[in-house]
């Protein structure tokens, strides 16, 4: 494999070049390591005296209102995978939580953390390097962090979702383990330009909460990052606490989303059975309006006929011109039309529909259909049948490979470039229904793409590792478009 050129273009995907994006980070590492790494030695070496000091200290009681008090009152069951083992978890996070940021019960009048205290009593023992690890340890919160990059020289680029803010940290672990976009829930301390991190929930959310981080920051913290200092973050620590475990149970005990359709009503199918008392080649001619891409002669030669010329099968989309909710959508599936012998039925997504469909076939048959019934299947049933044909589709799926049609592949590219190039300028829910390009002319608009962004890079990462299979997002084009280089 050649070397990568310092004036190629960075892999991350940044739009820089090489040698003004990663480069830079990995050479800083090589730099910095050696002192990140004694500061990871002085942590492993005091962090668990601390817990063993506040266990000895204090009697069993305490600890467990301790334990209690850093998890919320939530089940340590619903916010961890069966994967995560309860001991690495309380090793990483519960006991340096408790050490560092956890008041006792007692009659302490200057409500002094277990690290402080031991401090008090150790502390001429330290040699002048642990001395600055314990203040850096004392002063620094804990935060919500974005995984942003990972490199191969153990570094970590992260975003302060909080502060809006970035630091590199010395992680090895968590370089090779951690995934790009995840959210962590923290506490890093830094000393000489070096950072790592001293206590981390060992389990990140996705990338899509990024948005919502935001507006609990906004709402607790006020929204201006750069006034959130570390007395704040103290101060909220049990909300950003609360918040995090929330969202982790929500992802683990996922509930049925509320889907609806493209006219943002419930989803649910509706069959509407009519027997037909007039020829199927008239009816044809009578709803042939309803789909105004093909003529009456297109859909009577898309017709199966039998010997004696007369139709006696014939499917067909309802279609209908642009789309209330999708602006840029040229047209609208409303409903399926099938035609079987002396049968038509009409399948749609909603009860509206179905109603309106109901109406529309009154005023184009009249009385030459028969009204039969109307069967309905909720969407639990639908994604049942759905499942149970799938090994079919996963066949199918396999047989029409795009990257082996390049026809295909190139109408997907280009459908793809007409999505995001009509994107840039769609209203957006999480940019508070403003359009990318508005939000990139604010600080808070862009602070908000960013976090879009760091779900593509995600959904581009799981893309590259085959998690999914679907067109990579452009990132560095809408970058570019909205003028938001990294």
């Amino acid at each position: 494999m050649s070397k990568l050129g310092r004036n190629e273009s960075c892999p991350c995907g940044s739009g820089k070049k090489y040698k003004k994006c990663c480069l830079l980070t990995e050479l800083d590492s090589q730099t910095h390591s050696f002192t990140a790494v004694k500061l990871r030695e002085i942590d492993n070496k005091v962090s668990p005296k601390i817990f063993m000091y506040f266990c000895d200290t204090f009697d069993k009681e305490e600890v467990e209102e301790a334990i209690e008090e850093f998890y919320c009152d939530y089940d340590f069951d619903d916010i961890a995978s069966d994967s995560i083992d309860p001991e690495h978890v309380f090793s990483c996070i519960v006991a340096p939580w408790i050490s560092f940021h956890y008041i006792p019960y007692d009659d302490n009048e200057e409500d002094e953390t277990p690290a402080q205290r031991f401090y008090k009593k150790y502390g001429r023992n330290f040699t002048p390097m642990e001395k600055r690890y314990f203040n850096a340890a004392n002063k620094s919160q804990y935060s919500l962090y974005q995984v942003k990059q990972t490199t191969q020289n153990h570094t970590v680029r992260l975003q302060d979702l909080l502060r809006n803010s970035e630091v590199i940290i010395y992680d090895r672990a968590g370089a090779e383990s951690l995934s790009i976009g995840s959210i962590l829930y923290a506490k890093i301390i830094t000393l000489d330009g070096n950072s790592i991190m001293i206590g981390h929930y060992p389990m990140g959310l996705p990338a899509a909460c990024a948005a919502n981080i935001l507006e609990m920051r906004d709402h607790y913290l006020g929204n201006d990052p750069q006034a959130i200092t570390d007395e704040l973050l103290f101060e909220y620590d049990m909300e950003i606490r609360d918040f995090f475990f929330g969202s982790m149970e929500k992802g683990l005990n996922p509930t049925m989303p509320k889907l609806q359709n493209t006219d943002g009503e419930d989803y649910i199918d509706v069959s509407l059975y009519y027997t037909m008392s007039s020829s199927a080649q008239i009816i044809i001619k009578q709803l042939s309006v309803l789909n105004y891409e093909v003529t009456e002669d297109d859909l009577l030669n898309d017709a199966i006929l039998n010997e004696k010329g007369e139709v006696t099968e014939l499917e067909f989309p309802w279609i209908v011109k642009g789309n209330k909710k999708h602006k840029a959508w040229d047209n609208t599936i409303y409903a399926h039309i099938k035609i079987d012998g002396d049968k038509l039925i009409i399948n749609v997504n909603s009860l509206e529909r179905a109603e309106k469909a109901k109406d529309k076939i009154i005023e184009l048959l009249d009385d030459m259909v028969t009204f039969e019934k109307e069967a309905k299947q909720s969407i639990e049933d639908s994604l049942g049948k759905a499942q149970s044909n799938s090994s079919e589709k996963d066949r199918i799926s396999s047989i029409i490979d795009p990257k082996e049609h390049p026809e295909l592949q190139a109408m997907l590219e280009d459908m793809m470039k007409n999505h995001w190039e009509s994107w840039l300028d769609e209203q957006i829910p999480a940019l508070d229904n403003k359009t990318p390009r508005e939000s990139a002319k604010s600080a808070s608009g862009k602070e908000k793409l960013e976090t879009l962004f760091a779900q593509f890079q995600e959904s581009n990462q799981r893309i590259d590792q085959g998690s999914i299979s679907q067109p990579k997002v452009d990132i560095a084009y809408l970058r570019r478009e909205l003028n938001m280089h990294e």
